[in-house]
């Protein structure tokens, strides 16, 4: 082998050496960037699974709300209605104390006629 072949060969085996290393490391890379891509695959389904126990949190507040707020409306409404009730009483009260007044009235001016006889 002359000294030109054995520079060549020389040469061409430290790049297939340097070639292979650069493939195994490449290669170790390649995995790790897996490995990477794997947790981050089992990070989104985590948050995904997550949000969608959030999503349904929210649905259930969301109707538990627009039933107290339905509940709120109805007593709202009672109460509009106790209140006219309780001004009506009121009315009818005072009409009977007015009549009351008239009627004690009436009772002792009768009540002095008939003592008068």
């Amino acid at each position: 082998m002359t000294e030109l072949e054995r520079l060549l060969t020389q040469s061409l085996t430290t790049i297939e050496q340097e070639l292979r290393e650069t493939q195994t490391r490449q290669g170790t890379m390649l995995e790790a960037q897996r490995t990477t891509i794997q947790d981050c695959q089992n990070t989104l389904a985590a948050h995904s699974s997550t949000i969608e126990a959030q999503q349904n949190t929210l649905t259930q507040q969301s109707i538990h709300l627009n039933n107290q707020a339905t509940t709120l409306h109805r007593l709202e409404q009672q109460n509009t209605s106790l209140t006219a009730q309780q001004q009506e009483h009121a009315q009818q009260l005072q009409h009977l104390s007015e009549l009351y007044t008239n009627l004690e009235g009436l009772l002792v001016k009768l009540n002095s006629l008939l003592q008068g006889r």
